[in-house]
Order: structure tokens, then sequence, then C-alpha cells
């Protein structure tokens, strides 16, 4: 995958990431035992992590993966703490972060393998 459109995606998830972060999402409904929205957070940092990992293993060819996570930590800990600023009927939730943080290491293992795997095929 050419670095210019991992690097587009990991532009583009952030900038959703970024704006999701600040929107008001009382309207939406919901539905199911109310840890889906866990999941959610799981999910996109993990993506979000990913792209970044895998954009910088593909541009610095050194393993500056360690930098990288504790980027995708920080922001997920800035944007969690200032949505409350942002946007008061938001809140601060501690179990939101440790989702965010678990997602940014899964997203950082799964770069870290899938560019070792690709090293080893080329």
């Amino acid at each position: 995958m050419p670095k210019v459109l991992v690097l587009i995606g990991a532009i583009v998830m952030t900038a959703l990431l970024t704006i999701v972060n600040f929107i008001n999402l009382k309207s939406i409904p919901q539905v199911g035992l109310g840890y889906e929205d866990k999941l959610y957070h799981v999910g996109v940092y993990m993506v979000f992590s990913f792209l970044w990992a895998y954009w910088s293993l593909l541009y610095f060819k050194k393993n500056v993966i360690f930098i990288t996570g504790l980027s995708c930590l920080f922001y997920g800990i800035l944007l969690e703490i200032l949505q409350n600023i942002v946007n008061p009927s938001r809140t601060f939730d501690m179990l939101d972060l440790l989702s965010n943080c678990l997602g940014v290491v899964f997203g950082i293992v799964i770069a870290a393998f899938w560019y070792k795997q690709n090293v080893k095929l080329n």
C-alpha cells in the first residue's frame, strides 16, 4: 500500500475522531447494554493508531512504534479531557479513556506485525 494512501487515511481518521469527540451525541439512541460504546472506542482507536503506526514505519523505516504509540495515547487522553470543555453535554469517562488506550495498544501491535510480514514478503 502506498505511503501517501496510508497518510491520507491517518489524517482523515484523525479529523473524524476529533469531530466526533466534540459533537453532541445525546440525540443518538442508546441500544443494548451500554458497553457497545467502549467497543467502539477500542475499534476506532485501534484503526487510528494502526494507520499512524504503519505510516510511521513505512516512512521512517526505524523503530518509531513506541513514539507513535505514545503520541496516539496522548491524543486520546487529550480529546477525552477536552471534550467536556468544548461541549458541556459531553463528559469525561475513565472507561472511555481505558478503551481508547486498549485500542491504541491493539493498533500498534497489529501495525508492527503487519509491517514485519510485509517486509518479509518484499
